[in-house]
């Protein structure tokens, strides 16, 4: 008998644990459905593809504050001007374009920026009127502009990073990726050097 009620106490702790696991899934995925580009920058990866000895970066004052800046992005066609800073976070994202994933600026590999799409226009807030062809030019902090020529845009769900890969067969690409005007997806635009 005592045997009986140990089984059932460990029977009845398994359940307890399956369901808190199940509860716990659940809830982590309705999270995720409506997170906002805040998240992904919090899950940034922290190893990052760069090449210490061969990154320029500039202290760039914004709103009376200095922040690292690796880049300045402009997209003639929508009126889009940014600096790009050498990483990202949840505050940084309020402040300006975010350096996300990928090699140094206009190197060979894929260059991933997050900005935020504010309703105001600021940041990518106009970037889903992008089209294929537009150019978009990244000047890094040497001096250094290259053209790149937008060859795809599309959206995805928030925990698809597939947009990040750094497989470019040797090209150099650039990847904006932004929230949709729900925030429940991501907009993403695709670049390569023209």
């Amino acid at each position: 008998m005592k045997d009986n009620g140990a089984h059932i106490i460990c029977l009845i702790l398994i359940i307890i644990v399956i369901a808190v696991s199940i509860l716990f899934v659940i809830k982590t995925n309705l999270e995720d459905a409506g997170d906002s580009i805040y998240n992904m920058a919090e899950n940034a990866p922290e190893e990052n593809l760069v090449e210490e000895d061969t990154l320029i970066v500039q202290e760039y004052e914004i709103n009376g504050t200095n922040y690292e800046v690796i880049a300045i992005l402009n997209i003639p066609s929508l009126e889009i001007e940014y600096p790009v800073l050498s990483s990202t976070s949840t505050e940084l994202l309020k402040v300006s374009l975010n350096k996300y994933w990928g090699p140094n600026p206009n190197r060979p590999g894929n260059f991933c920026i997050l900005g935020h799409n504010y309703n105001d226009s600021r940041f990518f807030g106009k970037l889903n009127r992008i089209e294929n062809g537009d150019i978009i030019q990244l000047t890094d902090m040497s001096g250094e502009m290259v053209e790149y020529s937008v060859y795809d845009t599309y959206i995805v769900n928030p925990d698809n990073t597939d947009c990040t890969s750094q497989l470019t067969d040797g090209k150099t690409e650039i990847t904006l990726i932004t929230c949709t005007a729900t925030g429940k997806q991501r907009f993403v635009v695709k670049a390569t050097k023209v």
